[in-house]
């Protein structure tokens, strides 16, 4: 079963595949009541005949009801299916419903978990996480049934569930959590996370609990218990209180993934977070702001476990702020001067809103010198002085930028930066990194990821740098800043840059619990990570529809256009989007179209293809 392919049709050939002989019974049920998906429509055209046959079975006195809805029905099936044959049900670990669905058909969703004992991962309405009472059926099943939950998510309204979880113990496998708005205080906080031994993943949303007194031990309390992967959003917590959580045994060695969202944590402050997650692999800081950086000497940031960062600094735009996106530039010149003094050695990925740093890290004459900036600072590390360090300061040779003395140590001349629609290097040919500039002193290829803030719905645009090699004999470059589309298809199709994330495997996507616009919840497989990855059903249907339409226009183009050059009537084939034409030459417009046998097949690709 592949997502570009029609799951329905393919669980309908394995359900056939299993009726050829009883060895293949058993391994067919297997795969097949393993990951359930129902889905709302055929994404192949087997869809226009089912629509078709529906219309006409609707009697003469129904026409006029309610239409019937395909994926209720399913659901419904697989509800008496799995009530039936216990053993059906005990197959089942993940189970997928429509958003809709799941929302309007509450009663068959009930009737369907209360089979599902090992059940780990499923779409749930919105108000169950919100303890809305017409969900307490539901809410009832999946405690006393589905012992073996890994996701859960409680939202604002669901204090009193949240706190009965230190008294009854329920899901103690349970591996990701996701608490938000909830007006609890700290202790219930501890407690509840206390009574999940094998969490995984915690998201921290808007909880007024959270601040720096979390993360004191009290022998009367539980502590804070140190979780691999752990997302903070919201004011409260400084860095003072998350160095404290990092100070702890243990802690450091397990935290590998950490996300801060708007939070009380300042950018100056964010070294000291790095300096103590020596294990720290994935972080991504996301802050709007308003000023620029102090200018009192900041450390650089420094870690060398760290491999990708998503650092996404956004400009707070008022009525009354004039001077938003200048206060922006000072903490990307803070990054790249931290990227330059070699304090990053394994990262590998950086994802910014902010398009002219790969030509601030080029043109690295107008940042500040990283020696001059912290030497009177007293610190636990001292970064290892680059060739810029150690050179002489540049002549000043133009007049009119003034001496880094007179500006803010974060902050370059506007004059220094390049628009992002006229990038520094040639389209087709990379940039050569000259032996005297800092980023020579690079150890591992970066690759830059960068989007303007203003477009944040824009795809990413990418830009590689290859640190000189001499083993390989390789002198250092930096590619042309190209679309992730554009650099895919350089590819064969397959972004070479894809680190299979969240919603739809691209980089700077996150998945989403339990709801969402029509989609599934973001678990029909597992990636490296063991985390659950996949696209909604609304992707599918725009993929599958532009397939078809694009298949249909391009097999027109090509038979007309093909019969047209080869000097005969070139016409239409049917849905194998086939042309002939009778004489002979070719042609070929955005298809394929052949003389001689007068055949033109449309190929598609000008609309339909991703």
């Amino acid at each position: 079963m592949t997502e570009e392919g029609c799951m329905l049709c393919d669980t309908r050939d394995l359900a056939h595949c299993s009726l050829v002989c009883k060895s293949w019974t058993l391994e067919a049920q297997k795969a097949i009541y393993h990951n359930v998906r129902l889905d709302a429509v055929h994404y192949c055209q087997r869809e226009d005949e089912l629509s078709e046959k529906r219309r006409r079975k609707s009697s003469l006195f129904d026409r006029n009801g309610d239409p019937r809805d395909p994926a209720q029905q399913r659901l419904q099936l697989f509800a008496t299916a799995v009530r039936a044959n216990s053993y059906l049900g005990s197959l089942v670990e993940i189970l997928k419903v429509p958003y809709m669905t799941r929302e309007a058909c509450q009663a068959d969703l009930a009737r369907a978990i209360s089979a599902l004992p090992n059940l780990r991962y499923v779409d749930l309405p919105e108000g169950l996480f919100s303890d809305e009472p017409s969900f307490l059926t539901l809410r009832e099943e999946l405690r006393y049934i589905c012992g073996d939950l890994r996701r859960m998510k409680y939202t604002k309204g669901a204090e009193a569930s949240f706190e009965i979880l230190a008294q009854t113990r329920l899901w103690p496998n349970l591996e990701v959590l996701e608490l938000s708005g909830l007006a609890i205080e700290p202790d219930v906080l501890l407690y509840g996370l206390a009574s999940f031994p094998a969490l995984h993943e915690v998201k921290l949303q808007n909880m007024e609990c959270l601040n720096d007194d979390v993360f004191n031990i009290n022998p009367s309390t539980p502590i804070f218990p140190p979780i691999p992967k752990l997302v903070l959003e919201g004011p409260g917590l400084t860095a003072a209180g998350l160095v404290k959580y990092l100070s702890r045994p243990a802690v450091p060695e397990i935290l590998s993934n950490l996300t801060i969202i708007d939070t009380s944590i300042q950018i100056q402050d964010l070294y000291t977070i790095l300096v103590s997650a020596t294990h720290l692999t994935d972080l991504t800081i996301r802050q709007t702001v308003t000023n620029s950086l102090p200018l009192s000497p900041i450390p650089p940031l420094k870690s060398t476990s760290l491999t990708t960062l998503y650092f996404e600094i956004l400009p707070k735009t008022t009525a009354t702020t004039t001077n938003s996106h200048s206060s922006v530039e000072s903490y990307y010149t803070y990054l790249a001067t931290s990227l330059l003094s070699s304090s990053l050695p394994n990262l590998t990925s950086l994802f910014t809103y902010y398009p002219p740093l790969p030509t601030l890290l080029l043109d690295d004459s107008t940042l500040p010198s990283i020696s001059t900036s912290f030497t009177n600072l007293s610190l636990s590390f001292d970064p290892a002085p680059t060739q810029k360090d150690s050179a002489p300061p540049p002549t000043q040779q133009h007049s009119a930028h003034p001496p880094p003395s007179q500006r803010s140590s974060f902050l370059p001349p506007r004059s220094s930066f390049l628009s992002p629609n006229n990038p520094p290097s040639d389209r087709h040919h990379p940039t050569p990194i000259p032996p005297s500039s800092a980023l020579s002193s690079l150890q591992k290829p970066l690759t830059l990821y960068t989007k303007p803030p203003a477009a944040p719905e824009l795809e990413w645009s990418v830009t590689t740098i290859m640190p000189p090699s001499v083993a390989e004999g390789r002198k250092g470059s930096m590619s042309a800043t190209r679309p992730m589309s554009v650099a895919a298809t350089e590819y064969g199709g397959v972004s070479p840059y894809s680190t299979g994330g969240g919603n739809g495997g691209g980089p700077g996507s996150g998945g989403t619990g339990g709801g969402g616009g029509g989609g599934f919840l973001t678990v029909p497989g597992l990636n490296q990570d063991g985390l659950a990855t996949g696209i909604g059903d609304k992707e599918r249907e725009r993929r599958a529809s532009g397939v078809a339409f694009g298949e249909v226009v391009g097999g027109f183009r090509a038979s007309y256009f093909g019969g047209l050059a080869g000097g005969g009537d070139g016409r239409r084939g049917s849905r194998s989007s086939e042309g002939h034409g009778n004489g002979s030459g070719s042609g070929n417009v955005h298809g394929h179209g052949h003389g001689g046998n007068g055949n033109g097949r449309g190929v598609g690709e000008w609309m339909g293809s991703e």
